[in-house]
């Protein structure tokens, strides 16, 4: 299945919220804090549009409403997260992999591929699986790195799987409705809050 993506020519602003499934009790008696953590990570985003007006802020409205609320998933391409440089064609390195961190090979020799809070995703359409790389990577001489990762993988990805860090995208669903808000001059205003769809 091929996911629309949402057009971002008038993007203003994005917002992107990590999320941990976590439970705390307080002691009433100490201060202590205890901490469950459940297991489940995933992102949430608010996406803010500056006023359009013709084609693009119909074509926009439409994309919108042909959601059908949180019916259909959709990915975003976050244009601050787009890179031009190349750092070779990474992908991932053996099957079975879980945790916080993933094998890579095939990206350039000695090269440092990635900086800390730089994205990534692998997969596609309905499989793409949005992470953030939380430290600095250099690769191996022979172009092997280990990436460490938030969120958690939720699956094993494919042995040889490509990774996307030049357009790195997240598979989204609308978290509400969007209101759409129309001047008296045909100038459309719309922000609105997504969910990644795990």
């Amino acid at each position: 299945m091929v996911l629309a993506v949402v057009p971002t020519g008038a993007l203003n602003g994005v917002t992107r919220i990590p999320r941990t499934a976590a439970a705390q009790a307080v002691s009433p008696f100490t201060g202590t804090v205890q901490t469950q953590l459940w297991g489940g990570q995933w992102w949430e985003y608010s996406i803010d549009f500056w006023s359009q007006t013709g084609d693009d802020a119909l074509a926009l409205m439409a994309f919108l409403t042909n959601l059908n609320g949180p019916e259909s998933e959709f990915l975003l391409a976050d244009p601050a997260q787009a890179r031009t440089d190349n750092v070779g064609a990474g992908q991932i390195a053996g099957a079975s992999q879980t945790g916080r961190s993933v094998t890579t090979d095939t990206w350039s020799n000695s090269t440092l591929i990635f900086k800390a809070g730089q994205m990534l995703h692998f997969g596609s359409d309905i499989g793409t699986r949005s992470h953030m790389v939380t430290a600095d990577v250099t690769s191996s001489g022979t172009g092997t790195a280990t990436l460490p990762i938030w969120p958690a993988l939720r699956e094993s990805p494919a042995d040889n799987s490509v990774i996307e860090y030049q357009a790195p995208a997240v598979k989204l669903k609308l978290a509400g409705p969007v209101p759409q808000i129309i001047d008296p001059h045909a100038s459309y205003r719309v922000s609105f809050d997504a969910r990644e769809s795990v």
